[in-house]
């Protein structure tokens, strides 16, 4: 369940200009009694984006051997 969220609508880097807007957000595991970690929200506008809204854990690989979690609507 999305807990908390910003749109960040500035790179952090000339490098990585075509990524924005990204969504970080605070998500509630379900099941865990408060358990909250941080991931980006994808796959939905942030205009979109609301609390409370349950969302499903995916795993994006960075690099071999190295996976972040990212949350989409659902």
């Amino acid at each position: 369940t999305l807990y908390s969220f910003t749109v960040a609508w500035h790179p952090l880097m000339p490098d990585v200009s075509d990524s924005v807007p990204y969504i970080p957000a605070v998500v509630e595991l379900p099941g865990t009694g408060g358990v909250r970690i941080i991931g980006n929200l994808v796959d939905v506008r942030p205009s979109e984006v609301q609390i409370g809204m349950k969302v499903h854990l995916r795993w994006r690989d960075i690099r071999d051997g190295v996976s972040v979690p990212i949350f989409a609507p659902g």
